[in-house]
């Protein structure tokens, strides 16, 4: 007997019928079309959705479009509108899961070796987003890194453009998710703005927002001083930038300050020597600058004097001098004569002079340290008297026993008597 069949041959490549044998065994056979192995293409390669898009999923093509039925699975739930007759079942993608493709013979369902599967992982991704921060204003040239900062969100790396309203910078690749652009070289405003953000999986709908960074002026600090000066001179502090209308302030030594461009130092002493401070400033940017002021200290003649202060003509005076610097500096050594008798060496000097009528003299010593500062003059007075003409004196001669006659003589300035010896004994205003 025949079951299914027609002329002992089946009636469907994939029927069941019946073949009596000779011997009276029935045999059994089942038979299907197989389908081809299946593959998944995505049209995303790396297989990641990105939020708000699609991609299309596209299994093997079979060999015949009436053969075999397909079913898509979404995470092993079958998807409305499945199964379809048809050779290639593509399926357009919206969101993430496992999707599975199943292929089987229309006619035999049921029969494992008659089916085929295949499935593939999708993925989903937030699109990237990008925040810049910065907005402030900064000195030029005092920031170590850029003023300027870009934040992302998404999967590295990120590729970006950017500008900075002056220059745009394109195909920057980043690996952190933080980016500081470059630091301006020049002072201005810049509006940071970023475009055509990509990360490793998806490209940005749109990149909003910016930052505006002001690279202020740092006005130069230059600082000079007229010295160095002997104290109770005036020093002056000068003090310029590049800025016109930048605004200065001076610190030194002993709790100094000063609110001008150059101040003026009166009244110094040498404990107002040191380190000067010069701040410029503008629009809260400032430099500085230094300088050395020095105030060297007076020196002073401690003492003067002389050998004697009264000689007679060709009588030799000498005079010594001290100082508070051991002699150190340079001593000048001068009288108030018209030509000068005076030879002096350091601080020592002597004068001898021959003179027919009395001098007075006045010797002067004007002292300077070895930093050129000079001390008060002191001034010694001397008198140099002329040696008087021997006097005349009238001879007398008397008889014994007579009476005497006073002596007398003529002579300029005071006569003295002496008696018989003129060179000792005691001196008489008469004899």
């Amino acid at each position: 007997a025949q079951q299914g069949a027609q002329n002992g041959k089946p009636t469907s490549p994939c029927s069941v019928y019946y073949i009596t044998n000779q011997v009276g065994f029935h045999c059994k056979g089942v038979t299907c079309v197989a389908p081809d192995d299946i593959t998944i293409t995505c049209s995303d390669a790396d297989k990641v959705l990105c939020t708000g898009e699609s991609t299309t999923l596209t299994p093997t093509k079979q060999s015949s479009s009436t053969q075999f039925a397909q079913e898509w699975y979404l995470n092993n739930t079958i998807i409305s509108g499945y199964p379809k007759t048809t050779d290639q079942a593509v399926y357009t993608v919206n969101g993430a899961g496992t999707y599975t493709i199943k292929v089987y013979d229309v006619e035999n369902p049921t029969l494992q070796k008659c089916t085929k599967t295949a499935e593939i992982e999708i993925s989903e991704a937030e699109k990237p987003t990008v925040t810049i921060s910065g907005t402030n204003d900064y000195c030029y040239g005092k920031e170590t890194v850029s003023p300027a900062k870009f934040t992302f969100t998404g999967t590295a790396p990120y590729t970006f453009s950017y500008s900075d309203g002056n220059q745009t910078y394109s195909n920057i690749s980043n690996s952190t998710g933080t980016f500081n652009p470059a630091t301006p070289s020049t002072q201005g405003t810049y509006t940071y703005s970023v475009s055509a953000l990509s990360d490793k999986y998806c490209t940005a709908s749109s990149t909003n927002g910016n930052a505006v960074i002001t690279i202020k002026p740092v006005p130069t600090a230059i600082a000079s001083n007229n010295g160095p000066m002997c104290a109770g001179n005036a020093v002056n502090l000068t003090g310029s930038s590049d800025q016109s209308n930048a605004r200065f302030s001076w610190t030194g030594p002993q709790n100094y300050t000063a609110n001008t461009a150059s101040p003026v130092l009166t009244s110094t002493t040498t404990a107002m020597s040191g380190t000067y401070t010069l701040t410029t400033m503008l629009n809260g940017c400032s430099s500085t600058a230094t300088t050395s002021v020095t105030i060297n200290p007076i020196p002073t003649i401690k003492t003067l004097t002389a050998s004697e202060t009264e000689v007679c003509s060709g009588t030799e005076i000498t005079f010594a001098a001290t100082t508070d610097d051991n002699g150190a500096g340079t001593a000048t050594w001068t009288t108030d004569e018209s030509t000068q008798t005076l030879t002096s060496s350091g601080l020592t000097a002597s004068l001898k002079k021959n003179v027919t009528t009395k001098e007075t003299i006045k010797v002067t010593l004007s002292y300077k340290n070895a930093d050129g500062c000079e001390a008060t003059t002191k001034t010694i007075t001397v008198v140099i008297n002329p040696i008087p003409a021997a006097p005349t004196v009238n001879d007398r001669s008397y008889c014994v026993d007579a009476p005497s006659s006073a002596l007398t003589a003529t002579a300029t300035g005071t006569l003295n008597w002496y008696g018989t010896s003129a060179t000792g004994g005691t001196a008489s205003a008469t004899a």
